[in-house]
């Protein structure tokens, strides 16, 4: 990686001339898949065969560009955007990404930009590990999230690695992820497993657009993302009725309002659990999900605001139609900071309907609760995950292991008793030791104590009367 490309791209996505910091990042980004795809062309046309099919692009190159930004550094957005439409050209109509570049950049800093990228090889090779576009994207997307307040902040590696191991999928599964963001935690669900298909859905143009280009530097051609609000209108629908998916996952927007008027609304029947204006935003995503899951099949993961797990009211009565119907099959407590940009606790819900009545495991009638808070190793400000600690949490929900004061199997009755609460703490911790007191004993010690104040007091009163005379 290099470190100049890092110092170039801040100082142009902090640029305050007339592009906003989003369409920065994403000319950022453009040159990044840019320079991928014609390194990837130049060397191994073969590589891009899915989308380059039967157009001969030897003339795109990006050597034009650099040689541009030496020689005629005031004709490069004209240089850029010729590039760019030579590629939308080859990728339309499925990966029209590029978008054109205003004449009023910062020259300077993209001049430098463009020139680090000299010694920068980006090769887009899915079928290897060795795919170094990939590598540098996703280096680049955390860049961005540790640095740009103006960007959606993208999920860690470990917490996106976690929740992929959770869901496990299958080979050729569906996942579906209704806040994409960057595709990240998509993408990580292939690591293994190319035969994925994936989905997803993205409010912001910035972010989708990033998407797009992730999944492209990843080697994955066949994602379907598409741009829009999932919850106030899903675009992944067929004949008028919701896909259904064989996984699901995702890191929703924590803290959002509430809109009642999409409760009202929606045409699909999500929603129909109570939701109140006061409940948390979080939980219109959690059925989102839950809708677009297969039934008798389909299974989720969901990182949810730790207080999500034990609000009373009309969070409560949610958490109770949920463990009324079996569907939670764990929840798991994450340590505090694991997120970029926020300190909040968060906890991963695990919900399978294969629990549901009829299914593969209709008869599993308990919870796993996992007591995760404290695994983690602070680096840079940030909790992080270690490999092992991962593996430790997968072990423990695969095979549902007790381990004192980690895990704990509570049966849905015990949770109904515990007034549905979902607090792992609540359930792995131990209460507090009752020291065991010997009644007779403490009574005759009592005794004692108050034979011996009443010689102390006689003492004092002879005492007193010694000093009155």
């Amino acid at each position: 990686m290099s470190d100049i490309f890092y110092t170039a791209a801040h100082h142009l996505i902090s640029y305050n001339g007339a592009s906003s910091t989003a369409d920065n990042i994403l000319l950022c980004s453009q040159i990044v898949t840019a320079k991928a795809l014609s390194d990837t062309h130049s060397a191994n046309a073969a590589a891009l065969s899915e989308i380059l099919k039967d157009h001969t692009a030897s003339a795109i190159s990006f050597d034009k560009i650099i040689e541009c930004a030496n020689a005629r550094p005031e004709a490069l957005s004209e240089e850029l955007n010729s590039l760019f439409k030579s590629w939308n050209d080859i990728l339309l109509p499925k990966w029209a990404i590029f978008q054109p570049v205003s004449a009023n950049i910062a020259t300077k800093f993209l001049v430098s930009l463009i020139e680090s990228m000299k010694s920068v090889t980006l090769r887009i090779d899915a079928a290897t590990e060795e795919n170094s576009s990939a590598v540098f994207m996703e280096a680049w997307i955390k860049f961005l999230s540790e640095n740009c307040k103006n960007v959606c902040p993208s999920t860690p590696l470990d917490v996106a690695e976690l929740k992929a191991k959770l869901l496990a999928p299958q080979s050729g599964d569906t996942v579906y992820d209704p806040c994409a963001g960057f595709a990240s935690l998509l993408i990580n669900t292939t690591r293994g497993n190319d035969s994925l298909r994936l989905y997803g859905q993205e409010l912001n143009n910035c972010s989708y657009t990033l998407a797009l280009m992730n999944c492209m530097l990843h080697g994955n051609m066949t994602a379907r993302i598409s741009c829009g609000d999932s919850i106030a209108d899903p675009i992944l629908a067929e004949d008028g009725s919701l896909m259904r998916f064989d996984k699901c996952l995702t890191e929703p927007p924590m803290g959002m309002r509430m809109p009642v008027e999409t409760l009202e609304k929606d045409a699909h029947n999500r929603f129909n659990w109570g939701l109140t204006a006061r409940s948390r935003s979080e939980w219109l995503f959690l059925f989102d999900m839950l809708a677009h899951c297969r039934e008798k099949q389909g299974k989720l993961v969901i990182m949810v605001p730790l207080g999500m797990l034990y609000a009373t009211g009309n969070e409560s009565n949610l958490r109770a139609q949920l463990v009324e119907k079996n569907l939670i099959d764990a929840v798991i407590a994450l340590p505090p900071k694991m997120l970029y940009n926020t300190n909040i606790a968060t906890a991963l819900l695990v919900i399978d309907k294969r629990r549901e009545p009829g299914a593969e495991l209709e008869n599993r009638k308990d919870i796993l609760f996992i007591n995760a808070a404290n695994l983690s190793e602070t680096k840079r400000g940030r909790a992080e995950l270690s490999a092992a600690s991962i593996e430790r949490i997968v072990s423990c929900y695969t095979n549902r292991t007790v381990e004192q004061e980690f895990s704990y199997v509570a049966t849905v009755a015990e949770v109904a008793e515990k007034g549905n609460d979902l607090s792992p703490d609540v359930y792995t911790c131990p209460p507090p030791a009752v020291e065991q007191v010997d009644a007779q004993a403490l009574a005759q010690e009592i005794n004692e104590l108050e034979a011996l104040i009443k010689i102390k007091q006689q003492k004092l009163d002879e005492l007193l009367k010694k000093l009155r005379k």
